[in-house]
């Protein structure tokens, strides 16, 4: 049978009209890219397929395209409105209330501020605030540390002491370090113009856990004195035969931390000290048994030093050149640094932002800290505290820098 003349002229010209479709829908898109393009060009934006680096955590874009388009129109961009940014969880600086240990003297499990000459000469400075940070130590920080002790380390290497158990700077694990933040203001004992840091509660958290006596010698450094906090130039030889002083440019040295009770008796009992009153110095019975009471309870109490870790409060003055005459600044400020390694595999490190104030600052100081006494934000209370002080008043320059704001309007 023959194919029917429909189907062949189909079958021989089909292909050649496929072609013809084909050329005319390249020319229309084609024109339309062009289009397109100079509408672009001239509306002054370019757009492209949003990459992925410009997606947020959902995977949309971070900005789209409004446009119309019908059949055989160019594409018009309307707008570019840009989608909404994800909401970013902001980081707090926060503060906690550091804890006291109770059984050695009620010190602070961080930085305490004194004045100690030897002996009974021991006075502790009125604390203000002291919170611990949730912060970190910068790393450029953590550096100037890790420098200080490895030279402190080579340094003291030879000495012979059966105390002193300082490790080589290789035998310090610095990987497994605990780094610590805090924050203490003080107002120093009246007429006392050096002070020591001591970190006996620090060392120490747990107590004394029975113990009479206990010794341990830390590397302590004062960092970044400003204001009125300085340093002594000289002083008396201490055990390791250096100076007991807080140098300045970032050195740190082992300093003396103990504690130790007194035993009352002198090795004897109650009966033969309160005897030995009656005798050697007239007491009746009655004074002589309050007395030794007394002492039962003094006892009770540790004994702490040592002299080392010394600086001076309030060396520099301001001068009012209206009145001719120098005032003194009434603060002063630093980053005290102390690092314990009597375990190297994991060493302690306490960073604590120290604030000296003079006695009449005092009231304006705990008024403005004192909302935040309970801990929470430490932003806040940093700019309280600026305008409460005298302008000009900083507290460290990594602390700042962490704060990301200025103390002082």
């Amino acid at each position: 049978m023959g194919a029917h003349p429909g189907l062949l002229n189909y079958l021989l010209f089909f292909p050649v009209f496929l072609r013809k479709q084909r050329k005319r829908k390249k020319k229309k898109r084609d024109s339309t890219s062009v289009s397109s393009s100079s509408s672009k060009k001239k509306m002054g934006c370019s757009h492209s397929t949003p990459s992925a680096a410009s997606k947020d955590v959902h995977g949309s874009s971070s900005s789209f395209p409004i446009s119309t388009q019908h059949a055989g129109e160019p594409l018009e961009i309307r707008d570019v409105i840009p989608a909404p940014a994800p909401a970013l969880p902001t980081a707090q600086l926060l503060s906690f209330p550091t804890p006291l240990v109770v059984d050695i003297g009620g010190m602070y499990a961080g930085l305490n501020v004194v004045h100690y000459s030897g002996g009974c000469e021991f006075r502790v400075a009125t604390s203000i605030l002291h919170r611990r940070l949730s912060a970190s130590v910068e790393e450029s920080l953590k550096q100037r540390i890790r420098v200080a002790c490895e030279a402190a380390l080579c340094k003291h290497a030879e000495v012979v002491e059966p105390t002193v158990l300082l490790p080589t700077p290789r035998g310090v694990d610095w990987s497994q370090a605990e780094w610590r933040r805090e924050l203490s203001l003080w107002m120093p004992p009246p007429g006392c113009e050096t002070l020591n840091l001591f970190f006996q509660g620090w060392l120490w958290p747990e107590g004394r856990e029975g113990r009479m006596a206990d010794t341990a010698y830390p590397l302590v450094g004062l960092f970044d004195a400003k204001g009125e906090l300085g340093y002594l130039k000289t002083g008396s030889l201490g055990l390791l035969g250096d100076g007991p002083l807080c140098e300045e440019g970032g050195v740190v040295k082992p300093s003396e931390n103990h504690f130790h009770l007194v035993d009352p008796w002198a090795g004897g009992s109650r009966e033969e000290y309160e005897a030995l009153l009656v005798e050697a110095q007239g007491l009746l019975p009655y004074e002589a048994a309050e007395r030794a009471e007394v002492e039962e309870i003094l006892a009770n109490e540790p004994h702490l030093g040592a002299d080392m870790a010394r600086f001076i409060f309030g060396e520099k003055q301001n001068v009012n050149e209206e009145e001719g005459k120098k005032e003194a600044l009434g603060w002063g400020s630093g980053t005290a640094v102390a690092v314990d390694l009597r375990l190297p595999a994991r060493p302690r490190i306490l960073v604590s932002t120290v604030c000296v104030v003079t006695g009449s600052l005092r009231k304006s100081v705990e008024d403005a800290v004192a909302p935040f006494r309970v801990g929470g934000e430490v932003s806040p209370m940093i700019a309280a505290l600026g305008q409460a002080l005298p302008c000009g008043f900083i507290l460290t320059q990594s602390l700042q820098e962490l704060l990301q704001q200025p103390v002082c309007s």
